[in-house]
């Protein structure tokens, strides 16, 4: 089944969110973060792929628990 095609008024979306998520991506590569994308729609297209075993067979590592930070507000 050929994926759908993407309605043209989602381009304008895409374009202003694809920057964003680019400096996210690439500051959390910088932290040697591992970044997936898994789209829940074709996740089971990868089962048995050497390269999603890896990802699913990495060391679970504890959450950092949250700081409690207080910020002063902006003033205008």
């Amino acid at each position: 089944m050929p994926p759908k095609p993407i309605p043209a008024s989602a381009a304008p979306r895409v374009d202003a969110i694809v920057p964003r998520l680019n400096q996210a991506l690439d500051a959390a590569r910088a932290l040697s973060m591992t970044v997936m994308l898994c789209p829940s729609d074709v996740v089971d297209n990868d089962v048995g792929y050497p390269q999603r075993e890896v990802l699913c067979n990495l060391p679970k590592l504890p959450v950092p628990s949250v700081l409690d930070l207080t910020f002063s507000p902006i003033e205008p």
